[in-house]
């Protein structure tokens, strides 16, 4: 008897002081025997990638390695990249964008193919990862054999670790910024505030623009290298807070680097060496709210022309409201149109989506009465100005019903303004169906919808003699109709501009 109550306390203590812990390893099903480092996720959450060093089922001798969320909340067995991501020796990801969709790779490619110092970007595709895109860094000079980077979500600053003529140890911290494309500025160091004559690594810009977590053996720690958050406290990129060291619950008596935040701002992904595996583990730990950034929220999607539907470079510009005034911007990428901001909490925030070839959108995300992350998805299509056609896929019906809501929403806003000011024009309204059903009930459904849809928008005061209805049945899907998903899809009300018949 005395012997199972010795068995109960030793597993209450053990039970207890596990759940007391705030830096908690992933476990095996990511960290192994080997070396793993530089842990990040994605903007959604769910994907996990790292690096793992001279390792078995490596194709090189640093593999990028990727563990998913499961439906369980668990972090999946890791696997291997493969060798679309894994390209050279040395491979590692330095930023996540896109939901995982868009990397940034730490090293760059030479013509034929070489790996070399510097930073690429990577994007998904529907035959997997495209070929890496260098990043151009004007007058880039790196004495050490090693470096890191960081892109922030927007583009526009990116974060690296070199050691040359400006630095005042080993590898310093240095900014660059967006000057187009993929074109940065001649770097930066970030001053003697942030830096030391040791080695600092693995700079990480969250979320809000200004708080910087980062590595370094050059200041006094728990170990020989410990994580530190600094604020930047003005646009100069000169003026740091005292940079603060996370603490005991983090920082242990061995190495600690490579730190990085979930998408919410409440947890820290990091590498250590003790209590590991192997050589160094991934851990994660729960913040407390003094070594927590701003709170901010996040807008992602993809931008794509309305006719064609194919994805599109567009400048994405985020304004205060109703002040009109521009806090941040970024550009979509153009092999995937996908895009991402994030956006302080207390706020309210227009989203202007622009091309010179296309007529502009802009819509409004209210975060007044918000304070916690939230993550918003705003696919956009954008009409050519060339062109006669205007139509939104966005109307939606469910299945048999005509009664779909149409609201004065941001683009029926534009369609209304277009009209206004372009009298020479009609609008068809086409009404759409799934496949379920006879072709002559299908017709007569798509035709109620677009009745509907025109009642709408004469009740917005667009007069009927400039209104054009049809009903095209199931006859012209956008998706496959053997799906719920593609279905739903289908059943929709497109409308089209067209010129007035001389």
């Amino acid at each position: 008897m005395k012997k199972i109550l010795l068995l109960i306390v030793i597993f209450y203590l053990f039970t207890e002081y596990s759940n007391s812990k705030s830096k908690i390893n992933l476990g095996n099903s990511v960290n192994s025997i080997c070396n793993e480092i530089s842990p990040i996720v994605s903007s959604n959450g769910d994907s996990l990638f790292f690096c793992r060093s001279f390792c078995r089922g490596n194709i090189g001798n640093d593999d990028i390695w990727i563990s998913e969320l499961d439906e369980n909340n668990e972090w999946s067995r890791a696997k291997n990249s493969g060798k679309q991501l894994n390209l050279g020796k040395t491979n590692f990801v330095t930023s996540v964008f896109a939901n995982g969709n868009k990397l940034l790779l730490g090293s760059s490619f030479d013509n034929n193919g070489k790996q070399i110092q510097g930073a690429s970007v990577v994007t998904k595709t529907e035959n997997g990862w495209s070929k890496p895109i260098n990043i151009t860094i004007k007058n880039f000079v790196n004495n050490s054999k090693t470096n890191g980077f960081f892109l922030s979500n927007d583009s526009k600053i990116l974060l690296m670790t070199l050691n040359n003529e400006s630095s005042y140890g080993e590898k310093d911290i240095f900014v660059s910024f967006l000057e187009n494309g993929y074109n940065y500025s001649e770097p930066f160091n970030l001053g003697d505030l942030i830096n030391t004559k040791g080695d600092e690594i693995s700079p990480f810009l969250a979320n809000d623009g200004v708080t910087l977590y980062f590595s370094t053996d050059g200041r006094s720690g728990f170990g020989n290298a410990d994580i530190y958050m600094s604020t930047r406290l003005d646009s100069t990129w000169m003026n740091w807070s005292e940079p603060i060291n996370l603490g005991k619950d983090i920082n242990s008596e061995g190495w600690d680097a490579f730190f990085k935040l979930s998408p919410k701002g409440d947890i820290g992904y990091f590498a250590s060496n003790v209590e590991s595996y192997g050589e160094s583990d991934i851990f994660f730990a729960k913040l407390p709210e003094k070594i927590r950034p701003k709170t901010v929220s996040l807008v992602h999607g993809s931008i794509r022309d309305a006719k064609t539907m194919k994805p599109m470079k567009a400048l994405v510009e985020l304004f205060s409201y109703p002040e009109k005034k521009r806090y941040s911007f970024t550009y979509s990428n153009s092999n995937d149109g996908t895009y991402e901001l994030s956006l302080p909490v207390r706020d309210i925030w227009t989203i202007k989506i622009s091309n010179d070839d296309y007529f502009s959108q802009d819509y409004i995300i209210d975060l007044s009465l918000i304070d916690t992350h939230q993550v918003y998805i705003r696919d956009i299509s954008l009409s050519s100005k060339l062109d006669t056609l205007f139509f939104m896929r966005n109307i939606l019906f469910e299945f048999a019903q005509t009664n779909n809501k149409l609201n004065k929403s941001e683009e029926i806003s534009i369609l209304l303004k277009f009209l206004e000011h372009n009298n020479d024009y009609v609008i068809e309204v086409v009404g759409h169906s799934d496949s379920i059903g006879s072709p002559k009930n299908n017709e007569r459904i798509s035709l109620d919808r677009a009745k509907k849809a025109a009642e709408v928008l004469m009740n917005f005061g667009i007069s009927k003699n400039r209104i054009i209805i049809s009903g095209q049945s199931f006859f012209n899907p956008i998706a496959p109709n053997d799906t719920e998903e593609g279905r739903a899809l289908n059943r929709r009300v497109e409308f089209y501009l067209r010129k007035k018949q001389q």
